[in-house]
């Protein structure tokens, strides 16, 4: 882990963000900018910006709006990920994808923005918990053994909080705050100049392991009401960043499958991330779709755990979820960018996950290893 937070004050922020706003309001198709999310901790936080564009942006439209965060060595380190671009078309139902919290319009033609419908909320809530945890946790294991910036790891354990934050909502009782007061405190130290190493990783450990504590409570919550099925469920899914992903039964308490060194030989990473099948349901759910992004749930998850869903509104939420980020991406992809929401696929680019006979191959025999018992 190294130290890679620069000393910067919200007047930097604002000057790049200016500077943004200004080049992008003078592209073709261009019609609102936005920014949302928040500036606690300068130098650490990054920017989070909306444009919208009209349906028919072209390419040279989209690839100047990701131009434009590029600007200069400041830009590159404050703008940590794409803008989120959204077609006209989209903008009243962008928040079925994405929270936006703490949005404020920069420039445009005034540009209404609603939140979901009241009986949807903790539905879409429920999909953003699974979506949003699956990603984050997917990059902190892949950072195993890597060197990781500082920065880098607070903005991903500010992402885990907000999962957390989510699953107090869902759970009905606090389970956020122990991990949100050390990731604060974490970030208030960085700031001052203290360059927290150790606290960062026992940080990282703590937060991933009440996510799965979370993973739990939701689980038997969610067969508790109904909403998912408790049939039992094991499947090894090979994930874009290589390594395998073993989903569990909603109701079955299970420890971390031990693995020997035969994988070695195969040149396969077995550190395999345990995760209650409900995550399953949902990602088969989105499979249903017919478009790119559910062409990539297809060929990761398929469609048969799709029966788990047992409740009527989650299902159409989660439908209607995809519809929307699939009419998103049929406009922004033109310009190589990539969906503003992770839908349990990362950020890889869907159009680029392929079928691999041998990761099928591989998928039961790591099951079979996976399965048994330590010597």
């Amino acid at each position: 882990m190294y130290r890679d937070v620069q000393p910067l004050t919200l007047t930097d922020y604002h000057r790049v963000l200016g500077r943004f706003v200004g080049y992008v309001s003078r592209l073709p198709h261009v019609r609102a900018v936005f920014r949302f999310g928040g500036l606690r901790h300068p130098g650490i936080s990054d920017l989070d910006v909306l444009v919208v564009v009209s349906d028919d942006a072209d390419a040279w439209t989209l690839e100047g709006v990701l131009a434009a965060t590029r600007g200069g060595a400041l830009a590159l380190y404050l703008f940590a990920h794409p803008p989120v671009v959204v077609p006209e078309s989209a903008v009243d139902r962008v928040r079925w994808v994405h929270t936006l919290c703490g949005l404020e319009q920069l420039w445009g033609a005034p540009t209404e923005i609603p939140p979901p419908p009241r009986h949807v909320r903790p539905w879409l809530a429920l999909a953003e918990y699974v979506d949003f945890t699956f990603c984050v946790r997917s990059v902190l294991r892949s950072w195993e053994g890597e060197n990781v910036g500082l920065r880098s790891l607070l903005l991903l354990l500010t992402s885990c909080v907000h999962s957390l934050h989510l699953a107090s909502e869902l759970l009905g009782w606090p389970v956020h705050e122990e991990a949100e007061e050390a990731v604060q405190g974490l970030r208030d130290r960085v700031c001052e100049g203290v360059a927290d190493f150790q606290g960062a990783r026992e940080a990282a450990v703590a937060v991933v392991q009440r996510l799965r504590e979370a993973d739990r409570a939701l689980a038997e919550r969610l067969v508790q009401k109904g909403v998912v099925a408790s049939e039992p469920v094991r499947e090894c899914v090979p994930w874009a960043d290589g390594r395998y992903y073993l989903f569990e039964s909603p109701t079955q308490n299970t420890a971390k499958p031990p693995a020997g060194r035969w994988w070695r030989h195969l040149g396969v990473d077995p550190r395999v991330e345990v995760y209650p099948a409900f995550y399953l349901a949902q990602f088969s759910t989105y499979a249903l779709s017919s478009g790119l992004l559910g062409r990539a749930h297809r060929l990761l998850f398929g469609t048969r755990f799709a029966r788990l869903v047992l409740s009527t509104a989650y299902a159409e939420v989660l439908r209607e979820r995809v519809a929307v980020a699939e009419r998103i991406y049929g406009v922004v992809r033109r310009g190589g960018l990539v969906p503003m929401v992770p839908l349990g696929i990362g950020f890889r680019s869907p159009e680029k996950i392929l079928p691999s006979r041998r990761r099928r191959w591989l998928r039961g025999l790591l099951l079979r290893e996976l399965s048994r018992k330590a010597p």
